[in-house]
């Protein structure tokens, strides 16, 4: 990797890593984005994109830093949140590389899915 690759690497994902940190501010800002007492999960679709965008790899280590900022606003058990981000952007972004053409449609698919799994584990811990 000659230079100006790894320069765009480096912007690539310091951007990614504010889009993650901004998601998260939106999303927990109070009063912002409620709708009858429920927010919507921002972190979860960023995390969905740069997995579907970025690959298993990416997805995995984003999904760690969602679920870190995650469990620091959850009233669960500290760490499940980033266990099972980690996971499911992994499983994402494998589905993507092997199985899934990725696009929008896959993104909203796998977004929702991601939520409900992720809404159903906080529910019940």
């Amino acid at each position: 990797m000659d230079q100006k690759q790894m320069k765009q690497a480096v912007k690539k994902h310091l951007l990614y890593a504010l889009l993650l940190i901004l998601a998260y501010v939106i999303q927990e800002t109070p009063g912002l984005f409620s709708f009858s007492g429920a927010k919507p999960s921002l972190v979860i679709c960023t995390v969905t994109a740069i997995a579907v965008e970025e690959g298993a790899f990416a997805g995995g280590i984003y999904g760690c830093a969602g679920g870190i900022l995650a469990d620091t606003a959850a009233f669960h058990i500290f760490g499940i949140a980033s266990m099972l981000f980690l996971a499911l952007g992994c499983a994402v972004g494998l589905l993507v590389i092997y199985w899934v053409r990725p696009g929008w449609r896959a993104a909203v698919l796998f977004a929702g899915g991601f939520s409900l799994i992720y809404g159903l584990v906080a529910y019940f811990l």
